[in-house]
């Protein structure tokens, strides 16, 4: 887990002996607010507000120091790896003891924890697989009306044959607004502005709803897009073939991370583990290392037929996309 910039701030102000909170409040009203959790960095803090170098010359010469370092062992709580031999073999791992109660005894229970974070895991030279196991509340909802529906009525219904995909008067109530207990879905009143857009009839438009519903394809104008697309049934005119092609199964749009994959391997003449690491660095927004990938993909797209223009142009959709 590394220190981020508050993280950073109080340790400086420790190593001093100093006292935090008496200046934390003047410090964080300085600071701007994270965007989707990650915090400025201290410089980026520093050029929205340069009086903040003025509250403390030890902070200001001590926060940027720290910032980044490593502060402790968090683990994700649905974090899971997968490796097709033995974990040992392929990363350092430690055991975690914590107490837990089992039938009303408290038991030490071990777990086996990666000592790498998740960028170390996917990195293409240890090709570990993560994912996240979450835990759905709105199942058990579903799962408690089953049962009711069972005890009160004799019905024994099942999730996948007695309710298929596409009935009307459930997308009718979206298009209606209607999302509270919606998994994802009923998070404010923008996510209801993107279903008006995106009109959707089955559980694929929802899946695109979600994918889009993010600050860079909101700002870059794509439910809109994509909701054109749809309906012509064709691509844009100025759209160049090879990207059509690409594009085919989302109309036209840039949705889906495996779609930046495609795009990275088949139009910027990425091998396949360096599209897979392009699209990881657009996914958790790095942009240095994205900069660092543009003269290779607009190179690459000009080698598969692009002009100068389409080929910076598409870079500019990604950018958007992953913003």
């Amino acid at each position: 887990m590394e220190a981020g910039l508050t993280d950073a701030q109080k340790d400086a102000w420790f190593k001093k002996k100093m006292s935090w909170n008496k200046q934390k409040t003047q410090v964080k009203s300085l600071i701007p607010d994270a965007v989707q959790g990650a915090e400025p960095t201290w410089q980026k803090a520093l050029d929205a507000n340069p009086e903040l170098s003025e509250v403390n010359a030890d902070l200001t010469h001590d926060a940027p120091v720290l910032e980044g370092l490593t502060i402790g062992a968090g683990i994700h709580a649905g974090g899971v790896v997968i490796s097709n031999e033995p974990i040992i073999n392929r990363c350092p791992i430690r055991i975690k003891k914590e107490k837990k109660k089992v039938d009303g005894k408290n038991v030490e229970v071990k777990k086996m924890v990666t000592e790498w974070d998740k960028d170390e895991l996917e990195d293409p030279r240890v090709s570990l697989l993560k994912y996240d196991a979450l835990s759905i509340k709105n199942l058990d909802i579903v799962f408690e009306c089953f049962r009711l529906i069972k005890e009160n009525h004799g019905e024994d219904l099942d999730l996948h044959e007695d309710m298929p995909d596409g009935e009307k008067a459930v997308y009718d109530n979206m298009m209606a607004g209607l999302l509270s207990g919606g998994f994802q879905i009923e998070t404010s009143d923008g996510m209801a502005d993107v279903i008006q857009k995106i009109d959707p009839t089955c559980i694929e438009h929802l899946a695109v709803v979600l994918a889009l519903y993010r600050p860079g394809p909101l700002s870059a104008g794509m439910p809109d897009q994509y909701q054109r697309n749809r309906i012509s049934g064709k691509a844009p005119d100025d759209m160049h073939p090879l990207v059509a092609q690409v594009l085919s199964s989302t109309h036209y749009t840039i949705i889906y991370q495996e779609t930046l994959m495609q795009i990275f391997e088949k139009i910027g003449g990425f091998n396949s583990d360096d599209a897979l690491m392009a699209m990881r660095h657009c996914a958790k927004k790095k942009e240095d290392k994205m900069a660092k990938l543009k003269p290779q993909f607009v190179s690459g797209s000009i080698s598969n037929g692009l002009t100068s223009g389409q080929a910076t142009s598409l870079w500019d959709d990604i950018i958007g996309f992953a913003a």
